[in-house]
């Protein structure tokens, strides 16, 4: 009625029906952005089993987009102990009238958590990987050296044997590639390239081994 589109998270037992130990009946309604449009896009789980939502929310004030992060204790309630206001919630954003949308989030063994979006400034368009530490602060060690732009970044997973940032980027309407880098975010490599299909989604198994799903 208002416009308003929320977040919404929604937890199942193992055997698939709704668990109504968390939050409220099974499910968590979560408006960042006050009457105003919030997108998730991506969930991840860290070692103490809190949720880790990113997404993005429009501000229309400044017409603009910001990437938004989440984290949910295992109960459903908001965790008070991430963003850098105390309220479970961390905001990105660049320039006014600038599109910055995440797309994909993974933690790694410290809990640390990695972002990937796309930021779209006067028309260009530029992969956008952030890192926030376990506190939900930008962690200022982490030296992006990610500068790709024209791209729309499809996918990240984070290696945690190896310790190392993979993500995967469409090029055109029929080519895309993959590219790895420290956790730090130094050494950006590019490790794949296909001209003719469209990298949709990255997975590393337990035994590290690499699985991409492609659109043809």
């Amino acid at each position: 009625v208002n416009d308003d589109s929320n977040i919404g998270v929604v937890k199942l037992t193992k055997t698939g029906i709704v668990d109504t130990t968390f939050g409220t009946d099974g499910r968590v309604i979560i408006d960042i952005s006050d009457n105003r449009n919030d997108y998730p896009t991506s969930m991840a789980i860290d070692s103490k089993d809190r949720i880790i939502i990113a997404g993005y929310l429009w501000v229309d004030c400044y017409s603009k987009d910001d990437m938004c992060v989440v984290r949910l204790n295992s109960n459903g309630s908001r965790d008070t102990t991430f963003g850098p206001n105390g309220d479970g919630t961390a905001i990105n954003g660049t320039w006014c009238h600038t599109y910055d949308k995440a797309y994909s989030v993974q933690v790694d063994v410290d809990d640390n958590v990695y972002v990937g979006g796309t930021s779209t400034h006067c028309g260009n368009q530029y992969v956008t990987i952030l890192k926030l530490t376990s506190a939900g602060v930008p962690d200022e060690t982490f030296g992006n050296q990610c500068d790709l732009s024209g791209f729309t970044i499809t996918d990240l997973v984070f290696d945690r044997a190896k310790r190392k940032i993979y993500f995967s980027v469409q090029l055109s309407m029929s080519s895309s590639a993959i590219y790895s880098m420290n956790c730090d975010g130094t050494s950006l490599t590019l490790i794949y390239t296909s001209t003719t299909m469209i990298v949709q989604k990255l997975l590393i198994s337990n035994k590290n081994d690499r699985y991409y799903k492609f659109k043809s």
